[in-house]
């Protein structure tokens, strides 16, 4: 196995996903609602999950760059070699994904929220340690479980190729791969009604907000009652825009007054937390 090739090739892969992470984060995070801390803390957790996808493509390519035509290994013992390194980089970003899971994004989560004037960094530190300790916690049990609930048999003729790949498991193996499909077990619980709900409601905001109109070919209600409901809703959006508007204003300048006692270009990571948490409550 030529190793220059794959760090050279890891190199910019790296680069890349740390920018794109970086990049994403600044797109949709509000940077007055935000600290130094979690922005790193979501951009390592980022990069890693987007190098366990990555590293799919090269797991295959090691296995098959060496095959004959009937399927076959041309040289069994360089292969075995080059699966051995990629596992041991599976086991280093699935054990990153693991340390990012149940303890540096929760102690980002809890050391930002608190925040406030009278509590000192090392209070903050030791809060946010106490919380984070229940997911140390559970993950201790899920890697107990994992090494206990591990398979040990011998290995039988008749073995399909799951069987074999669950008896060439070691106990780290099992214990990470165990915890991991509880973790994703979780996360798909959540995601499916989370993104389900989502999916029911985009027709209904469409028509809501009149994007399917009485134009197209969806007929909701007569041309004279739509006419109504579009003048009253007029109105009160009117209202409401210029109610919206003097409370803009009223914040803008509150948020000038703020901005106004520190240096300009000055982060507001960097202010005094007081005036931060006015800030961002504006």
């Amino acid at each position: 196995m030529d190793y220059m090739i794959l760090i050279w090739t890891g190199i910019p892969i790296v680069v890349v996903s740390l920018l794109f992470s970086f990049i994403l984060l600044r797109l949709y995070v509000d940077p007055h609602d935000s600290s130094v801390l979690t922005t790193l803390v979501c951009v390592g957790s980022l990069s890693v999950s987007l190098f366990c996808i990555l590293l799919l493509p090269v797991d295959i390519y090691m296995v098959s760059s060496s095959l004959k035509d009937d399927g076959s290994q041309l040289d069994l013992n360089e292969t075995l070699s080059n699966t051995q390194v990629v596992k041991y980089l599976y086991t280093g970003f699935y054990s990153s994904l693991l340390f990012f899971s149940f303890f540096a994004l929760p102690f980002a989560y809890f050391y930002f929220e608190e925040e406030s004037e009278d509590a000192t960094t090392i209070q903050r530190i030791c809060t946010s340690i106490k919380y984070t300790f229940g997911f140390i916690v559970i993950l201790a049990i899920l890697l107990v479980l994992g090494a206990v609930l591990r398979q040990k048999r011998e290995p039988s003729p008749t073995d399909t190729w799951v069987d074999k790949l669950t008896q060439s498991f070691g106990t780290l193996d099992a214990m990470i791969s165990f915890s991991l499909g509880c973790l994703a077990v979780f996360g798909l619980m959540s995601f499916i009604p989370y993104v389900g709900y989502g999916l029911a409601q985009l027709p209904c905001f469409l028509m809501r907000h009149g994007v399917l109109s009485s134009s197209d070919d969806v007929r909701l209600a007569p041309r004279a009652g739509a006419r109504r409901r579009r003048n009253s809703r007029t109105s009160l959006l009117s209202s409401n825009e210029e109610d919206l508007e003097i409370g803009a204003r009223k914040a803008k300048e509150n948020m000038a007054m703020i901005s106004s006692q520190y240096p300009v270009g000055m982060h507001p990571s960097a202010w005094d937390s007081t005036h931060r948490k006015q800030y961002r409550d504006l």
